[in-house]
């Protein structure tokens, strides 16, 4: 449900950035949970995990990411750039925490990475893709693995409800970004008003669903589970974001995104054949049994 929830974001946002900057759009959405600090206790952390965090996993991740789909990127290519993540935060898990990943997840992760590869390359020779863009996607994956590794020392507290003190890290650093922006902050015309409505929504999506529900979730996952097995998860985001650019945005899917695709599913099976038993998500596992509950 989780990557759900991110995958549809990702389309509201490839919509957004048509009327609204890649900056202010970030920016309002870190606004509008900011105020939610007053009923939340600081954090048991150093300052600097908290801010760093926040320019990580919370801004650059989001800015990059929505800078990319305003220089054109596709959705379904974004949520595969993304998730350039898993690679990054399992090497860096293993040097830092010290999480060696078993057999059946390093085999699975390595299939899922080649589909991932798949994908990129063939995409991008069939659809023409700026190189800025690609760099934004990947520059997006390497912040959320950054903040990943993070997050994981973090949750030793488990305390979910810091991500709305990662929001509100976010605002000052966001809006220095909207300040020295070189473009308008709204670009809608008399006659495109109707979409104001839509906008709105959109953000409000994107604050209280995607930033502050969603992350929530994730937040306890990450903390209760090694990255080498939760994180592949994270590779059904693409799937997710293909499938719902194409309903709503009318994005093409070509047989090279099948074929990746069908490749990272495979790579997610072997990944979780014998560990899958050992994944907890928040309030719906059974932990005496250890069983799984989406």
């Amino acid at each position: 449900m989780v990557v759900f929830l991110w995958s549809l974001n990702g389309v509201f946002t490839k919509y957004s950035v048509v009327y609204l900057s890649p900056c202010f759009l970030n920016f309002i959405r870190f606004l509008l949970l900011a105020p939610l600090v007053f009923f939340v206790p600081f954090p048991k952390a150093p300052i600097i995990n908290l801010i760093l965090i926040s320019l990580t996993w919370f801004m650059g991740t989001l800015l990059m990411l929505t800078l990319a789909y305003q220089e054109g990127l596709p959705v379904g290519l974004g949520g595969f750039l993304q998730q350039s993540s898993v690679v990054f935060s399992v090497i860096i898990s293993l040097f830092v925490f010290k999480e060696i990943p078993k057999k059946n997840q390093i085999i699975g992760l390595a299939i899922s990475i080649i589909g991932l590869t798949y994908i990129i390359l063939m995409r991008s020779h069939s659809v023409y893709i700026s190189e800025i863009a690609m760099c934004y996607g990947l520059l997006s994956g390497v912040f959320m693995a950054i903040g990943i590794t993070m997050i994981k020392k973090q949750t030793k507290k488990n305390d979910s409800l810091v991500v709305i003190w990662y929001s509100a890290f976010s605002v000052i650093p966001a809006g220095v970004t909207l300040f020295f922006q070189n473009e308008k902050s709204i670009r809608i015309d008399v006659s495109e008003r109707d979409v104001i409505p839509v906008l709105i929504l959109i953000m409000l999506y994107g604050s209280f669903i995607a930033i502050l529900y969603a992350n929530k979730i994730w937040y306890n996952l990450i903390g209760r589970n090694t990255s080498a097995l939760l994180n592949p998860f994270l590779l059904l985001s693409p799937i997710f974001s293909i499938v719902l650019s194409f309903l709503l945005l009318g994005e093409v899917i070509d047989i090279h995104v099948l074929i990746g695709g069908s490749l990272m599913i495979v790579g997610l099976t072997v990944n979780n054949k014998k560990d899958v038993a050992h994944l907890t998500p928040l309030a719906t596992a059974d932990v005496k049994k250890r069983r799984v509950v989406f």
